[in-house]
């Protein structure tokens, strides 16, 4: 009786959390076992202490339990908490997806994880159903992944995601007459969308169409999901000082200044009106940021980032300032070039009024999309 007791009330814990336990078929040349994976927000995970078993490899966990070392196949892979990137014989890889943390188990996923893992030990993977094949050729074995991987490559039309930030319960900055930041950034997107789709160049998806609240982590999730080549998230500047002005592109990085901190700290604030945030504090994000040990889209992310400011410079109606860098946690997990704008300070009462203005809003847009054609020209049709 208390072992069905015990049974149901973790069916209720994982339903309650939006996890759900998967059994997966493995077979080897030489055993076959089940093993369990969990499904976290329809992606499917394995647990290091589940992964171990399938090679009889061993884990070792840090004190601070921010990373840990999994031996398997006579090769040391190292993950760290909430990133993507795993390390292994000197290389970074890249998992597409963070790694998870639950129940002290960490999670790594699952199908990218055998992927990588198959090529840096030299021997096949597949899978079919709810099996995988390890070291076993299969023909004909459908392989649908479960996270989206950019590729670079020439098209008639590019996938971009615009990401106007923050709505619903999350305003974002507020300026002095009571100007909404999620209310122009939303107007502004669905402005830069129109514009775009009106090229015939673009497939463009929007995070949010109308005044809703949606997390930091789903932005992200969407572009990847949509294997999307490019990804802008749409903002205003806040300042506790009054005079701040101006316009200013970002792209992903830790802060080189206060100046960055401070704007990365209030965009990823958001975080904090999540149901159950994942990180708490700009710090936990530059950790993170420190174990990525590459960017392969910073060469790309920055230069989006310098095409856009020189747009602002030349046309906006807003002073200029630089291109800057910062860690902001809805670009952590964008696979793809991505930058986030801030169009002015909303906080300042001469960009608030100007932000309010039609004309003013369609000139940003515009500004944006001849920035996105010109990194299109320069790097995207480039075979």
């Amino acid at each position: 009786m208390f072992s069905k007791i015990l049974c149901l009330c973790s069916i209720i814990f994982l339903l309650a959390t939006g996890i759900t336990a998967d059994p997966v078929w493995v077979v080897t040349p030489n055993s076959q076992k089940t093993i369990e994976t969990q499904t976290f927000e329809g992606f499917t995970y394995i647990s290091t202490t589940e992964l171990i078993k399938i090679a009889d490899g061993e884990r070792a966990p840090s004190s601070l339990k921010r990373k840990e070392s999994v031996k398997m196949w006579n090769k040391v892979f190292v993950l760290t908490l909430l990133s993507q990137y795993m390390v292994c014989e000197g290389q970074t890889y890249n998992l597409i997806l963070p790694t998870k943390y639950e129940n002290n188990n960490l999670y790594v996923p699952f199908k990218s994880f055998f992927k990588i893992a198959s090529d840096i030990v030299g021997t096949e993977s597949s899978f079919a159903d709810d099996t995988l094949f390890i070291g076993i050729k299969r023909d004909a074995v459908s392989d649908n992944n479960d996270a989206a991987i950019y590729k670079k490559e020439k098209k008639d039309k590019y996938v971009i995601v615009i990401d106007p930030g923050h709505g619903g319960k999350d305003p974002g900055a507020i300026g002095p007459n009571k100007t909404y930041e999620k209310d122009i950034v939303l107007s502004v997107g669905l402005k830069l969308k129109k514009l775009l789709e009106k090229s015939g160049k673009w497939e463009v998806i929007l995070t949010r169409s109308k005044d809703v609240f949606i997390s930091l982590g789903e932005r992200a999730r969407i572009a990847n999901e949509a294997k999307a080549d490019l990804f802008v998230s749409i903002h205003c500047n806040g300042s506790e000082k009054s005079k701040a002005r101006g316009s200013e592109c970002y792209y992903l990085s830790p802060a080189k200044n206060d100046e960055g901190r401070a704007t990365a700290a209030l965009e990823n604030s958001s975080l904090l009106l999540e149901e159950d945030p994942i990180v708490t504090s700009i710090d936990e994000v530059e950790f993170m940021l420190a174990d990525m040990l590459q960017n392969e889209f910073l060469r790309e992310s920055s230069h989006l980032a310098v095409i856009i400011q020189d747009g602002f410079e030349k046309k906006a109606p807003f002073p200029a300032r630089k291109v800057n860098y910062a860690p902001f946690y809805v670009l952590y997990n964008a696979f793809m070039p991505s930058v986030l704008v801030e169009m002015a300070f909303i906080t300042n009462k001469e960009d608030e009024k100007l932000l309010k203005k039609d004309d003013v809003q369609d000139k940003l847009a515009s500004t944006i999309k001849e920035g996105l054609e010109k990194f299109r020209t320069e790097f995207l049709d480039i075979e």
